[in-house]
């Protein structure tokens, strides 16, 4: 999972800040509302992780969270080691939700999966389409119950998918899902080698005849729609 944090160095866990499964990339708040415009039509962005106010600026942190609904940025946001008595008041300026202080590496990822599910309409953590079971909690895609070893990257494309399970996306889409405000992003053919990766490594364990991600000619790729997982999956094609 692909997190943005405006502080990552200051993250108040009381175990390893960043769990298995878990990328937290640093980004300024200049550089965030910057790119908060422009991404205001892509609903799969990144969660954005803010960390525990110090104290006196819970005001500033409330403004924050305020200016950048207004800037346009829908993403889900979480704000982890705030106050009990400042949980309401952070809510109402935009957190989608807020970890008490103090927590742990293991609370952050169990909040930032509930976030996820309840943002995409998920009914579980785990989404079953044909022969594979996709896991939201970062551990390796199953294919009759054995592990599928792909890299971080490579789960945060096949997320993507998953969560616009039955749509095509675009490459650009996906792209801009993984790389979006990033300091030093790659080309976007990366996304064609990624896929690439991903049928190599689902084809050796997939029943024959299933083919996991499609090729929509001049459009983008598209995986089937899932027998478990997803409710009401809405986002439009990309």
């Amino acid at each position: 999972m692909r997190v943005l944090s405006l502080n990552p160095a200051a993250l108040p866990l009381t175990t390893a800040p960043c769990p298995a499964g878990l990328l937290i990339e640093a980004i300024s708040e200049k550089a965030l509302f910057a790119g908060a415009a422009a991404l205001r039509e892509n609903r799969l962005l990144p969660v954005l992780l803010v960390s525990r106010p110090a104290a006196g600026e819970e005001e500033a942190l409330k403004a924050t969270l305020l200016r950048l609904r207004g800037a346009g940025f829908q993403g889900p946001v979480l704000v982890i080691g705030a106050a009990a008595d400042q949980t309401a008041v952070l809510l109402n300026a935009g957190a989608d939700d807020v970890l008490l202080w103090p927590a742990s590496g293991a609370d952050l990822m169990a909040r930032l999966n509930a976030v996820l599910r309840r943002i995409h309409g998920l009914s579980s953590a785990e989404v079953r389409i044909g022969a594979m079971t996709f896991h939201l909690d970062g551990r390796h895609p199953e294919v009759g119950g054995q592990p599928v070893r792909i890299s971080r990257r490579e789960y945060e494309i096949l997320q993507f998918l998953v969560l616009n399970a039955g749509r095509v996306v675009s490459k650009a889409a996906i792209y801009v899902a993984l790389y979006s405000l990033s300091a030093d992003p790659p080309f976007e053919k990366i996304i064609d080698v990624y896929i690439c990766r991903l049928r190599t490594k689902f084809a050796r364990d997939l029943p024959a005849g299933e083919v996991l991600i499609e090729t929509v000619a001049g459009r983008g790729y598209r995986v089937p729609a899932p027998q478990t997982g997803l409710q009401d999956v809405t986002l439009a094609e990309a």
